[in-house]
């Protein structure tokens, strides 16, 4: 069985993508194989590993209603719509455009899957996703979720909805002293307390709360360092937030990496004050790497899956305060992962699931 993923890109840094391979990593492929349609190029993607794993890619033009784009979808689903049994669609505003395009061309079903709780976080690009996103309530289409606040926010509640868990490979993210111990020194934070946090430069991910909260924390605590994994379109902006506050030596932008492991080894606590989320693959990655974490409660609890998450209110920076504090005075502790929490982020369980989902259509 072929499924064909539709997603905005390939890039390494997409959470959706990270999420997919993840899964695609440990899916029987000899049973379900995936192939991949996307419309934003990147330099940094994984195009070859979906190769090597015996998928497709295929490129298309962003979709719009433009006659250019209609007819290059329409040729794209001529030609290779009959090899799929699936759909699954991972850019929900777009199920307008592909539902009936899918359908005609011999698709049998057709998956939404739901990775947020908020439109869009700049104004223009939530109304119109809202707009296209209304009919969703009902077409006739499978509804897929990353946790159950993404579902209840794009399809309502008491709808049946798939929640396909966002999970890691712990194996992948294990905390290594070696390694934390080459890279801090690398950048020379040895005899720090490092603040991390792991996210794109962009109004989502907050990072003037961040560098608002670290401030504060550093003029407390001169031996703390800010640790920033990621790049974006505001990174040149939060930069000169960072000059302004005269914090340039202590606050490191290391940009976007593949070996996560290393910087999440290297951190201490870790970071997540998002104005909103699904369910990030960053903060599970995080607590696979033993760290203690606290995030913003705009995110659902449905992330934490150990002990060491605490939830706090955007609006109550003092509690974030109050945290930092607490981990910095009591800092030292087990990185290492009980066996309830392995098991809590079984992966390989969960592909089983997903393939026996697939499977149902045939």
């Amino acid at each position: 069985m072929r499924v064909l993923q539709f997603v905005s890109t390939l890039n390494r840094n997409s959470g959706v993508m990270r999420v997919l391979m993840n899964y695609y990593y440990k899916i029987d492929r000899d049973k379900v194989q995936f192939d991949f349609l996307y419309f934003v190029k990147s330099d940094d993607s994984y195009q070859d590993e979906i190769i090597a794993l015996g998928g497709n890619v295929y490129f298309v033009s962003k979709p719009s209603i433009s006659f250019h784009s209609l007819k290059e979808l329409h040729h794209f689903f001529q030609q290779h719509g009959r090899e799929y049994i699936w759909l699954h669609n991972h850019e929900s505003y777009l199920t307008v455009l592909l539902y009936p395009l899918a359908k005609h061309f011999g698709i049998s079903d057709v998956i939404v899957h739901a990775h947020l709780t908020k439109y869009s976080d700049k104004l223009l690009s939530a109304i119109r996703n809202a707009i296209l996103c209304a009919p969703l309530k009902i077409l006739p289409v499978k509804k897929m979720a990353c946790s159950q606040a993404a579902a209840d926010f794009l399809y309502g509640k008491k709808q049946p909805v798939y929640i396909l868990r966002n999970l890691v490979d712990c194996q992948q993210y294990v905390y290594d002293a070696e390694r934390r111990k080459k890279l801090r020194c690398a950048l020379g934070l040895q005899d720090s307390f490092v603040v991390g946090h792991v996210g794109r430069f962009q109004k989502q991910k907050n990072h003037r709360f961040l560098i608002e909260l670290f401030a504060v924390f550093y003029q407390e605590h001169p031996d703390s360092r800010l640790l920033l994994v990621g790049d974006g379109s505001l990174e040149s902006e939060i930069q000169n937030m960072v000059q302004e506050k005269q914090l340039e030596s202590v606050v490191f932008f290391v940009g976007a990496q593949k070996d996560i492991t290393s910087y999440l080894s290297a951190m201490d606590v870790f970071l997540l004050p998002s104005l909103f989320e699904g369910l990030p693959m960053v903060a599970l990655e995080a607590q696979a790497n033993g760290l203690e974490c606290i995030l913003a409660d705009t995110i659902t609890e449905e992330v934490a899956l150990s002990e060491k998450v605490q939830f706090c209110s955007l609006k109550d920076k003092k509690g974030w305060l109050n945290w930092l504090r607490k981990k910095k005075m009591n800092f030292g502790y087990d990185r290492q992962l009980s066996e309830p929490v392995k098991e809590t982020m079984d992966l390989s369980s969960e592909a089983r699931k997903l393939e026996r989902y697939y499977m149902q259509i045939l």
